[in-house]
């Protein structure tokens, strides 16, 4: 947790400011009396008899040789003491009740009452000014201090497997980002090898032929430009597909074989291209650059597990040294646990650390609500009217140590309000004021139920405008109630849609990928069809997969809060793997839709 840093204006105001719930507070120092207890809230405010005391400032504490030091003149405020400082004599000096105390700075006596107390810290010169030592004024004041910390306890153990995890796993970051390097490098070059002399042939078939032949061009998807026909001429296709005619229409994927020559029908010699399958080196080629694809993934998948079976392996490690401690069982180390994932998720990004983060933070909320909002605290993940609202209702003083900056102090200063603590909101509107933030009308409220002591007391003011204020504040607060109730149910209501969402683009994936395998994607099934039931097969790919998946997208896209950054890439592969479908038995929109259900099924969870 970083200290609180407020703008200097704050401190004049402390000075200003003390938080009074009876107007008195009690000065003794009887040896016979048992000591009161001084709460010190996360160095953030001082409870001394039921009243708090913001010390945040940046000039108005600070701690050396683990004992706090307060300036003088916030603890005249926080104590209800008048210790007065004498630069000549170095001395601060305390006539105010029944306690007289002179503390002279640097030494470690102090005169209480006319009689000499040791004590083991002196008063210090600090930052222009002076500051008293906490265990001074536990002897003036008969007090004696206890410190709370709320959200330290709940920062994460530092583990030395942390820094050696890391270093392993970003040797298997090295290594999966390399072996994907290598896929990515041996598909390129599989894919070049499978367009390596082919073309992409269109044009108009010519019947009456013992061959199939079109008047037509061809483009090449390849660096090899003996086949490239920009302009329409004579085509002979040697190993045509039907399902690539359409009515007199020819489109399809062929590799050049040679030019030649024929006779028109006036008798005139004209330039024949022809085009068929891959020749025996092309294919022998490709085998082989397939070989180096699937060895590429083999060692992908290798170092996918080495990378999941190391994640595991430190998320282990991580629960079994908080259980030693209590482990969930124990608020304060499920609220370690999420923080140390939290903070583990944000440095790797690994997805590991963030599920276990989510599911035990979920665990923490229905255990303890104060630990769940200190926890938050660290976090940022709610804004800050949500976290103070719900701590000021379980702790107080855990809620007046989260108060960060100017803007929170405002909003603290409405809910303490709300919530009738009148001193406490007084002054947090106050402090909030001091750092340019008008809580004027604020203030004047507070006045009509809470005067100040050490202010000015302000005219008298409508009593019908306060009690139009009241209403207002209260209709506001329902408002907001009600707005809260509204999101909490619409989320609900979300999540149960989303996961009926989930279970049915699984089963619409599980069902393609099978009927991907047997039918769509399988070259010798799809090529001993006729054209006609090639064309009923596209048919159902649209009716039974493309246009659901296209309304799963629709759907997807409607949810406000649930995260679905992860289906929107799953359902993106799965539609990629959909629209290369659209020419079937093309061997190279094939491989490709292939590898795209693969990545939907593998991110799915669906295979290894």
């Amino acid at each position: 947790m970083s200290k609180k840093k407020w703008v200097s204006g704050i401190v004049a105001v402390l000075m200003l400011i003390t938080i009074f719930l009876d107007g008195n507070a009690v000065v003794a120092n009887k040896s016979n009396a048992k000591p009161a207890p001084i709460v010190v809230h996360e160095e953030s405010t001082v409870e001394w008899n039921k009243r708090f005391t913001f010390i945040g400032g940046d000039t108005s504490y600070f701690t050396k040789d683990k004992m706090l030091y307060v300036d003088y003149e916030v603890v005249n405020e926080a104590f209800n003491l008048n210790l007065v400082y004498d630069a000549s004599m170095k001395t601060l000096t305390q006539d105010k009740g029944s306690t007289q105390a002179v503390l002279q700075l640097g030494s470690n006596k102090i005169l209480l009452n006319n009689v000499s107390v040791n004590v083991s810290h002196p008063v210090s010169s600090a930052k222009n000014s002076i500051y008293v030592p906490m265990v001074a004024i536990e002897k003036i004041v008969n007090g004696k201090a206890k410190y709370v910390q709320h959200t330290t306890p709940l920062m994460p153990d530092k583990l030395a497997i942390d820094n050696s995890m890391k270093q392993v796993m970003k040797q298997r970051d090295s290594n999966l980002d390399k072996a994907l390097a290598a896929l990515d490098k041996a598909n390129q070059s599989y894919e070049n090898a499978v367009s390596e002399n082919r073309y992409d042939i269109e044009g108009e078939l010519r019947h009456g032929f013992s061959n199939t032949m079109l008047w037509g061009t061809a483009r090449s998807l390849s660096s090899h430009q003996l086949g490239d026909l920009s302009n329409s001429n004579n085509i002979v296709i040697l190993n045509p597909d039907k399902s690539n005619m359409t009515g007199d229409w020819y489109s399809g994927y062929h590799y050049y074989v040679k030019k030649g020559t024929a006779y028109n029908r006036y008798n005139q010699k004209v330039p024949v291209f022809y085009y068929g399958g891959p020749s025996k080196a092309i294919q022998k080629n490709i085998a082989a650059k397939k070989k180096i694809v699937d060895k590429a993934k083999a060692n992908v998948k290798t170092y996918v597990t080495q990378y999941n079976d190391t994640s595991t392996k430190w998320v282990d490690s991580i629960y079994k040294h908080y259980n030693a401690k209590g482990g969930a069982k124990n608020p304060q180390v499920l609220a370690q646990m999420v923080i140390h994932f939290n903070q583990l998720y944000e440095a790797t990004e690994i997805e590991l650390f963030k599920n276990n983060k989510d599911r035990l933070h979920k665990q923490l909320l229905k255990s303890s609500q104060v630990n769940y909002w200190l926890a938050d605290h660290i976090l940022q993940e709610h804004d800050f009217e949500k976290r103070f609202t719900s701590l000021l209702a379980k702790n107080k003083g855990a809620a007046l140590s989260v108060i960060y900056s100017a803007q929170d102090f405002k909003m603290a200063a409405f809910k303490l309000y709300a919530a009738k603590h009148y001193p406490e909101a007084m002054s947090a509107a106050q402090i909030a004021r001091a750092n340019g933030i008008n809580t004027n009308d604020l203030i004047e409220k507070i006045s009509y139920h809470w005067e100040d002591p050490n202010q000015p007391l302000l005219p008298e003011q409508n009593k019908e405008e306060y009690e139009a204020f009241l209403k207002e504040q209260e209709q506001e607060r329902i408002n907001q109630e009600n707005e809260e109730k509204r999101i909490k149910q619409e989320k609900e209501q979300e999540r149960t849609s989303f996961e009926k969402w989930g279970q049915e683009y699984t089963a619409l994936l599980k069902r393609f990928n099978q009927d991907f395998t047997t039918k769509y994607g399988n070259m010798e099934y799809v090529n001993g069809l006729s054209y006609q039931q090639k064309t009923d097969l596209a048919q159902e790919i649209v009716k039974v997969y493309k246009q659901p998946m296209l309304l799963m997208e629709t759907r997807l896209a409607a949810f406000k809060y649930e995260s679905t950054d992860a289906m929107k890439d799953n359902l993106s592969n799965l539609k990629s793997a959909i629209e290369q479908l659209s020419i079937l038995g093309d061997e190279e929109k094939t491989r490709i839709a292939t590898a795209h259900l693969d990545l939907a099924m593998f991110t799915a969870g669906l295979i290894e």
